[in-house]
């Protein structure tokens, strides 16, 4: 089974699991991103702030995770996330591939900000998980 961890957006710009061949990357804007170019990992770049509320996280930003994740299920591949702290947003996705989709929890490693704890931006979990999202005649809503 994959793994996946998650880290802060320094961490993974100063190369810290670049080893992992996909990236998903969540930031509130580009200007946070730094262009790093490591042409042995796939990667993904979201944009959505750390908010509980329909500014954040879209569903077709969820989808695109999903895919993300599944895709990386199919081919065995293991998975690094990073947001901003490496905490809320990309702790979401972490648990949500951990506890739905099977990968394997990979604790991140210790960084100079110290070890990242996972805190999951619950609207994040509810958007990736489609189960949370239906009404009482189990259909998805609108």
């Amino acid at each position: 089974m994959p793994k996946i961890t998650h880290i802060p957006r320094k961490a993974f710009e100063q190369g810290l699991c670049s080893e992992y061949p996909v990236a998903i990357r969540i930031a509130d804007d580009l200007f946070q991103l730094q262009a790093i170019t490591n042409s042995d990992q796939t990667t993904y770049t979201f944009i959505f702030l750390d908010v509980e509320d329909e500014s954040g996280i879209t569903e077709e930003d969820a989808r695109k995770i999903m895919d993300a994740l599944l895709n990386a299920k199919y081919n065995d591949d293991d998975v690094v996330v990073h947001c901003e702290a490496g905490i809320s947003r990309s702790g979401a996705v972490a648990q949500f591939a951990i506890d739905c989709l099977g990968f394997d929890d990979c604790p991140a490693p210790a960084t100079d900000e110290g070890q990242p704890w996972r805190v999951p931006n619950k609207r994040v979990l509810e958007m990736l998980d489609w189960r949370t999202r239906l009404d009482s005649n189990q259909r998805p809503l609108a």
